[in-house]
C-alpha cells in the first residue's frame, strides 16, 4: 500500500471492514509510542503527561469519540485541540490507519464493558 501524502488520502483509506488483530496490534504499538503519555493506557485521558495539560486530553472512550466516524476521528487526532497540529507532522502517514482503528476499538471496548 502506498504511503498517503495528505490527511485526505489517509482518511480515504479508513473505509472498510472491522480491524484485524494484526492492525489492532500495530495500532496499539503506535498508540503506546504517540498517545499513551497523554491519554493513558486505557484511553481515559489520565496519562502522566496529560494530567498537566489544559485543556485535558480527551477520554478516548467517551460517547463523543465513540460516535465519530474513522475519517473524523483521524482528523481530530491529527489536528484537534491540544495537539497544536503536532501529530500531523509526527505520526507517519503509514501508521495512521492502524492507530485510528486502535483508538476506535478502545471506545468500543468501553461501550461493551459499560453495557454488561
Amino acid at each position: 500500500m502506498p504511503v498517503p501524502a495528505t490527511l485526505d488520502d489517509s482518511a480515504a483509506q479508513l473505509a472498510g471492514p472491522a480491524a484485524t488483530r494484526s492492525e489492532l496490534a500495530h495500532g496499539k504499538t503506535y498508540y503506546t509510542y504517540y498517545c499513551v503519555f497523554c491519554h493513558g493506557e486505557k484511553g481515559d485521558g489520565l496519562g502522566a503527561v496529560g494530567e498537566s495539560w489544559d485543556p485535558a486530553p480527551a477520554d478516548l472512550r467517551s460517547d463523543r469519540v465513540r460516535q465519530m466516524g474513522r475519517p473524523q476521528l483521524l482528523k481530530s487526532m491529527l489536528t484537534g485541540v491540544g495537539h497544536d497540529p503536532v501529530l500531523e507532522m509526527v505520526v507517519h502517514p503509514g501508521f495512521r490507519r492502524d492507530l485510528v482503528l486502535y483508538v476506535a476499538a478502545l471506545a468500543q471496548t468501553e461501550t461493551r464493558r459499560s453495557s454488561q
